[in-house]
């Protein structure tokens, strides 16, 4: 797949994986004669190694693209990876299924890019306590992709309904920071979006790349990646905008509808399958309550 991935790129000529291939198979094939001729007691003299069983011939390596050429093939091929993604009338659904995501993703990076102007104006703290508030959201982080990703998944609970649960975790987070005045509250929203995030993240992703054809999954990764660094660019700017127009409440409070409106876009563009099963879940989890 690497190889492949070269060549698509245009770091390696049209058959130049097999040819790489081929030439490794070759090195392996030595190696291990090699490795037999010491086990049976042979004497190797100190400069016989691999590199001296097997000379690779010129026709062996593949041409290499010129360092100056390699960003301009890698950079257009993502480009054309993600208009066809954005553009195709066949991947409508992934298509929306990708903006979702951005809204979902768009909400969690504002309120990062913003959090010490908002922590600072709030309750004026300084660098070490930003860093100290940042490492509890991230040791949350990994407390939920390690222990409670699992045991979701135990309990059989699919990728749309995480994605929903997240975004409500996520959301009521953004909500207690808008609106919270002291620190209890804010590192109460801290958990909440922490956990959320980690809950609709992965399954929001997930989602995507089960709808699209196995053909496609490389190019649809790729969009979702790309999807990724132009929320990178965007949020810092909006959050930015909004701090200064309107004060600290702005970035949250802007984070909280577009995670309210990701979340309800996804549900929308979701496969049938996956509302179908959100809705025998949700009435199975009545009726064992109910009784």
């Amino acid at each position: 797949l690497y190889l492949s991935s070269k060549e698509r790129y245009g770091m390696l000529h049209p058959g130049g994986g097999q040819q790489v291939w081929a030439a490794l198979e070759v090195w392996a094939t030595a190696g291990r004669a090699e490795g037999t001729a010491e086990r049976s007691g042979a004497t190797v003299p100190i400069g016989v190694k691999l590199n001296s069983l097997v000379t690779p011939q010129p026709e062996d390596v593949p041409p290499m693209v010129s360092s100056s050429s390699k960003w301009d093939v890698y950079s257009s091929a993502v480009y054309q990876d993600v208009t066809r993604v954005l553009l195709s009338p066949t991947l409508r659904r992934i298509r929306l299924l990708l903006i979702a995501r951005m809204g979902l993703e768009l909400s969690v990076m504002i309120v990062h890019a913003v959090f010490a102007d908002v922590t600072n104006a709030k309750f004026g703290w300084d660098a070490k306590a930003n860093g100290m508030s940042m490492a509890f959201s991230g040791l949350l982080s990994i407390v939920a992709d390690l222990g409670v990703l699992p045991y979701v998944h135990k309990r059989c609970l699919h990728e749309l309904l995480m994605v929903l649960c997240g975004a409500a975790m996520a959301a009521s987070g953004l909500f207690v920071m808008a609106v919270g005045r002291t620190p209890t509250t804010f590192f109460l929203s801290l958990a909440l979006l922490a956990l959320g995030t980690s809950l609709f993240r992965t399954a929001a992703a997930a989602i995507i790349l089960n709808c699209a054809e196995r053909e496609q999954a490389g190019q649809i990764s790729g969009a979702v990646d790309a999807a990724e660094a132009v929320c990178r660019v965007v949020a810092p700017i909006t959050g930015g905008i909004l701090l200064e127009a309107f004060g600290v409440a702005a970035p949250p409070a802007m984070a909280l509808v577009l995670c309210i409106s990701g979340a309800l876009a996804l549900l929308e563009a979701a496969p049938p399958e996956l509302k179908q099963q959100l809705t025998r879940a949700t009435a199975a989890e009545f009726k064992e309550h109910s009784m």
